[in-house]
């Protein structure tokens, strides 16, 4: 399921390095738009929607610009983008991470300190809602979700949207 995450985000920043002409950051910016969009479904209490229109959007853009630009000019395109060396760093920098978590499975309560943010990951990714508006939620009486916007645990979200259950280490990844 990270894989797939990973595999979207990466079409996402392909539609974005051609749209704009942006080099490597395309890969932070693609990064950018997936938290924006979900944090804005989140505020708007459908992240279950959000995650589906996130995925089935790329999809979408990316048949549709094969069917404009031809199959076989759109995977030179996509091809000489995988190649380029900011995507090879990206993906090298992302497969370490990914075999290093899933080798060692780290969960939040032995290996993270601030465990606070891992059980609000786990609620949001539970409930498909933002932990902020769970009833009496720690920071629900502190600072509106606004003030505090909850950028990890939103990505978690959209990488661990098709599990069955929740994987901290997946988090992580």
């Amino acid at each position: 399921n990270v894989i797939l995450a990973f595999l979207f985000l990466f079409g996402l920043a392909f539609l974005i390095q051609e749209k704009w002409e942006i080099g490597g950051a395309a890969h932070f910016a693609a990064f950018l738009v997936s938290l924006c969009w979900i944090y804005c479904a989140a505020l708007l209490r459908c992240m279950g929607m959000g995650g589906a229109v996130w995925y089935a959007g790329i999809a979408g853009l990316l048949v549709l610009y094969g069917r404009r630009h031809g199959a076989k000019k759109a995977w030179l395109r996509f091809r000489a983008f995988a190649g380029s060396m900011p995507s090879i760093f990206y993906t090298a920098g992302s497969a370490l991470f990914f075999v290093a978590l899933a080798y060692h499975q780290p969960v939040f309560s032995t290996w993270d300190e601030f465990s606070f943010w891992g059980v609000a990951a786990k609620i949001t990714s539970v409930t498909d809602e933002l932990y902020l508006f769970q009833p009496g939620a720690y920071l629900n009486a502190v600072t509106p979700p606004a003030v505090t916007p909850p950028g990890v645990i939103l990505i978690g979200y959209l990488f661990q949207f098709w599990n069955a259950e929740f994987m901290p280490w997946q988090h992580y990844a």
